[in-house]
Parts: structure tokens; C-alpha cells; sequence
């Protein structure tokens, strides 16, 4: 495990995010699950829970747990 800027992930990496953190891109949740405020995204007043298997919006933020997520989109082809 090692800290990476943002600007080298590549899709299909792995990226481990913790409690408190802005999930850096759009991605599916590989392990792990946690509750994600995606209100600046979706307008949703309540944190979402997710799970294994379910996309994460960049830019959403990890209120709950840890996860880790496999990267589906980066830079200008996420949302």
C-alpha cells in the first residue's frame, strides 16, 4: 500500500479510500462498504450506503467505513 498522486491512477487500479476522504474518481467498489455523501453530486440530503459491487461518483465524500475501489474513469471521462 503507498500514496499516489491522483493525476497517475489509470483505470483498473485499486485505490484505497478512508473515512473523511473525497473518493479522487469514478469507480466500483471492489472491498469494503461505507456510507458516501454524493449530495453535491445528486442533490440526495442523506448519506447512500454501498457496498461491494456498487459505483462511486468522483468528487462524493467517504462519511462512513473504508473502501476500496477499482478506478472505471479518470480525469475527463468522469463525470
Amino acid at each position: 500500500e503507498r500514496e499516489i498522486e491522483i493525476d497517475l491512477a489509470q483505470k483498473e487500479d485499486i485505490l484505497k479510500v478512508i473515512r473523511g476522504s473525497k473518493i479522487p474518481v469514478d469507480g466500483k467498489i471492489v472491498f469494503g462498504d461505507g456510507e458516501i455523501d454524493e449530495s453535491m453530486i445528486t442533490g440526495e440530503s442523506l448519506p447512500v450506503s454501498k457496498t461491494n459491487g456498487d459505483d462511486v461518483i468522483g468528487s462524493s465524500v467517504l462519511k462512513e467505513g473504508t473502501i476500496h475501489v477499482q478506478v472505471t474513469r479518470v480525469g475527463q471521462l468522469a463525470r
